[in-house]
């Protein structure tokens, strides 16, 4: 199955440039929550490839997308690239299931440095009942997993990253999931003081995995010492 991220079954796909600005449109026919996958959670994605994040999703669904794109699905996914850069914008800012405002300032950075320090502050500040702060952790976590897999020298098809927004008593993950190696950035009971849980696995159906480890929260300040860890876990 083709994924991109989280959006898995994905039939459709083609990126969209406006000036030095880069976006993505999918139709995905299920949603992988943690290795579940739900098909009755599909539509259309639109992805903000600069910034690493979601503008908006579950855009024209249908009942089951196991079965591949519906003619208005394909349809609407054609119109929606066939957009010129207000149109886009306005469309993307207007709908009702938009996470972010979309801006095509020249002025913004494309996929600006990521602070690791400050990803540390918001990993050890709880985020659970706060939804904002819960949000930017989930968030900031999505590029400190894609930074990391970088880091251990994988391509983007040898690993997946998935996010859950879990319930309001949690903070939620970021898994980064590879052929050998299962990395769980969460806040979830216990782990905020042991730090973030990684593993050993065989494969990306494999959810048990070896023997689980943390590691420090602060560790990360030296992400190849870490990378270097996680991939000596055999």
């Amino acid at each position: 199955m083709n994924s991109v991220g989280q959006y898995t079954m994905v039939s459709l796909d083609k990126t969209l440039k406006f000036g030095r600005r880069s976006f993505r449109v999918v139709v995905y026919g299920a949603y992988n929550a943690l290795g579940l996958i739900g098909p009755e959670n599909n539509g259309i994605a639109v992805l903000d490839e600069d910034r690493m994040q979601v503008i908006l999703d579950g855009h024209c669904p249908q009942d089951n997308g196991y079965y591949g794109p519906s003619e208005a699905q394909a349809s609407e996914w054609r119109r929606i690239c066939g957009m010129d850069a207000c149109e886009f914008v306005g469309f993307c800012n207007s709908h009702s299931m938009s996470r972010e405002p979309v801006s095509l300032e020249s002025k913004v950075n494309r996929k600006p440095p990521f602070n690791v320090g400050r990803y540390i502050n918001i990993a050890t500040t709880p985020v659970a009942y706060n939804e904002s702060a819960k949000r930017e952790f989930l968030r900031t976590g999505e590029q400190m997993a894609i930074l990391m897999a970088s880091k251990m020298g994988l391509n983007e098809d040898q690993y997946e990253v998935r996010v859950n927004k879990g319930g309001i008593a949690v903070s939620g993950d970021v898994v980064l999931h590879t052929d050998a190696h299962y990395v769980r950035l969460s806040q979830s009971t216990g782990i905020l003081e042991s730090g973030f849980l990684v593993r050993s696995c065989e494969g990306r159906g494999d959810f048990t995995g070896g023997r689980n480890h943390f590691v420090k929260w602060e560790d990360l300040r030296d992400l190849d010492k870490v990378c270097e860890f996680i991939l000596g876990l055999r």
